[in-house]
């Protein structure tokens, strides 16, 4: 008889382990069925020991220890993972069980058992120095004895260089690899970078390449996954962030390519970082791991400069090729031409006559979606928000119904716009920017021969339908491609590009807003094959000239140096505690929260968007010095909140 001690794999945060006993001992680092609240749910096992050793503690339980049958039992994750998902948590104050869910996908975790890892080639085994890899035996009466082999220490290396130059670097990784029979995963954010980076690697390889991500179908995921562990040449795996764990044993390389990108946070339970993931993954491994990018986030330049990590090879802080730039100052136009606001500058205008009359393909950048980001009252000056969460509203065009309408791109809430101000009842209700569709009308008013496309989350929702939009585009003569950062993805380089305005951007109050419109301006120029131009009326803001100037290091110094001053990431850690309630409860709750983390020094301010679904917003920040987080006492202290408070480190937003 043993007691099984397990951690449900689950999106729902179970904060302690569960017990069981049973007559089977299953293999600690498996994963089984277990029964809880009359259903079954998948668990990984952390230890299972006789029933003799713990008759003491069974005996003085306040609970009654149920049973779990033998049944399925799988090995689909190494123990590296396992020790890496731990150190995860951890860091991410998550619950252990959720963090592994979040890296096994459904598809698998439901899996029937002839999928499950059972490595045959003991010389493969014996060369990958992993235990973990070994075969059971499911009719031994005893459980396997756990064993902790001396890992390698792993590299942690940079790769900042432009797309062609890094791309070709990978190539030559790969090579390499294959040499010494060794395989390679590679990481990328999104599904789309995944398949166009896939498309540039596999020549001359393409049966060794292969792509494992969550837009595929259940069936093709456990096809593809079976086929990556049975395959006995080396491959390259290229994956997204859920999957990177598949237990290939021969992976010695990691590469996390677009390290930048913010789809590395997960936006759902557990809030972690799956960068932070990859790189406690690879030192259990023993594996390399190569941070890869353009720009690498300030955070990893940082730890790089201070020798925490290496360098494949010496970065490029230089952009080598920059394409003729305009900066178009709307603002001084404005106040020289004496003439209102205006939404297309003559510059923009003639860049856009040259393109259609020579049909030379052209895109239109705009940051926001609707018409007009924003919406206040021309006597009061009040500011339209949302009757549910008060967030500022977006005006956009209707196409089912008549007139226009406002809608709150944080709850959803969709009203008419045709109404009076709610505090003066004024009618004078005055829209500030420049949204995507009030571009779209321009240009149909200016240009109505030419066909006008877009793409942006109300126009499209799927991958399929963006690039269906793409190749409509590309077989129309004089045809103008409008688009949002949903767009980027799709784009293939073109001879001109224009921002129509990234000026509401400028307006957000976020510690790391200058380095994401760094990126953005960084994939533009990447995708501008002759002449880009810039509407602003921030013209004298640095950041332009430092990145139309391609002088990349300026950038990374001075948001480095503004950073430390204010004791801002990678100078401390922030961890960010939200609850949502009746007001005056959040309030008195968080006050509880502030008294527990004492002497830890806290501050309380209203989120950005004070309300959610009738709900007011509270959040507490706490910041701690790198050099003792995870501190293991405010770790404990942290977990121990109730659910209704959420716990972020080092989130992508104080907002």
């Amino acid at each position: 008889m043993y007691i099984v001690t397990v951690f449900p794999l689950s999106r729902h945060p179970f904060k302690e382990r569960l017990s069981y006993w049973s007559a089977h001992p299953f293999k600690p680092g498996s994963i089984i069925n277990a029964p809880l609240r009359g259903r079954t749910i998948p668990s990984l096992v952390e230890s299972v020991s006789p029933a003799s050793d713990v008759k003491t503690s069974v005996k003085n339980a306040s609970f009654m220890t149920k049973k779990i049958e033998k049944g399925d039992e799988r090995m689909l994750v190494e123990r590296a993972a396992i020790r890496a998902a731990e150190k995860t948590a951890e860091y991410f104050v998550s619950p252990l069980g959720t963090v592994l869910r979040s890296l096994i996908s459904e598809a698998i975790l439901s899996a029937p058992l002839d999928v499950a890892l059972k490595v045959k080639n003991e010389k493969a085994k014996k060369e990958s120095g992993d235990d973990a890899l070994d075969t059971f035996d499911e009719n031994s009466d005893e459980a396997p004895e756990e064993k902790d082999e001396p890992r390698p220490v792993p590299e942690i290396l940079t790769l900042q260089s432009h797309d062609d130059d890094r791309y070709s670097s990978y190539k030559g990784i790969v090579r390499e690899e294959f040499a010494r029979k060794r395989s390679v995963i590679i990481v990328a954010p999104t599904v789309v970078i995944a398949t166009d980076l896939a498309n540039i690697l596999k020549k001359g390889i393409e049966e060794y390449v292969i792509m494992l991500h969550g837009g595929l179908s259940k069936k093709k995921q456990i096809e593809t996954w079976s086929r990556a562990l049975s395959e006995s040449h080396s491959i390259v795996i290229i994956t997204t962030p859920s999957f990177m764990s598949i237990p290939r044993h021969d992976a010695d390389t990691i590469i996390i390519e677009r390290e930048s990108s913010r789809a590395y946070i997960s936006p759902r339970t557990p809030f972690i970082d799956y960068r932070s993931y990859a790189e406690y993954y690879a030192r259990e491994r023993g594996s390399r791991l190569i941070y890869g990018d353009a720009l690498l986030r300030i955070e990893t330049l940082y730890r790089r400069e201070h020798g925490e990590i290496g360098d494949l090879f010496v970065p490029s802080f230089r952009l080598e090729a920059v394409p003729k730039y305009l900066i178009v100052d709307m603002a001084d136009k404005a106040h020289k031409e004496k003439e209102g606001f205006k939404i297309l500058s003559e510059e923009l205008i003639s860049m856009i006559e040259y393109a259609t009359t020579k049909s030379l393909r052209m895109f239109v950048f705009c940051a926001r979606r609707g018409l007009s980001p924003q919406t206040v009252c021309g006597d009061c000056g009040l500011t339209v928000t949302c009757d549910q969460c008060e967030a500022p509203v977006v005006l956009h065009n209707s196409k089912k119904e008549d007139g226009r309408f406002f809608l709150c791109h944080h709850c959803g809430k969709k009203r008419s716009a045709a109404e009076r101000c709610k505090k003066c009842n004024s009618w004078k209700l005055v829209t500030l920017g420049i949204g995507i569709d009030t571009v779209a009308e321009e240009l149909k008013r200016r240009f109505p021969k030419t066909s006008i496309m877009k793409i942006d989350r109300d126009a499209v929702s799927t991958d399929k339908q963006a690039r269906k939009i793409i190749d409509e585009y590309e077989s129309t003569q004089g045809a103008i491609l409008l688009g949002t950062e949903t767009a980027l993805a799709f784009l293939k380089p073109m001879p001109y590009v224009a921002i129509a305005s990234l000026d509401s951007l400028f307006s957000l109050p976020d510690f790391r807003l200058n380095e994401r419109i760094c990126h953005i301006l960084l994939r533009l120029m990447a995708k501008t094959t002759d002449y880009l131009l810039i509407q602003t009326r921030n013209a004298s803001a640095p950041i332009l000239s430092q990145i139309t100037r391609g002088a990349l290091s300026d950038f990374y110094r001075k948001e480095l140096d503004m950073r430390q001053m204010l004791n801002y990431p990678p100078f401390s850690v922030f961890i960010k505690i939200t609850i949502e309630g009746p007001k005056a409860h959040i309030a008195e709750e968080m006050e509880k929260v502030e008294r527990l983390l004492q002497p830890w020094p806290t501050s309380i301010f209203p989120a950005f968007i004070p309300t959610v679904r009738g709900h007011a917003m509270l959040h507490l920040l706490l910041s701690v010095s790198p050099d003792i987080w995870p501190d293991e006492n405010l770790v404990r202290t942290l977990a121990s909140l109730p659910p209704a408070f959420v716990v972020k480190v080092n989130p992508e937003s104080l907002l």
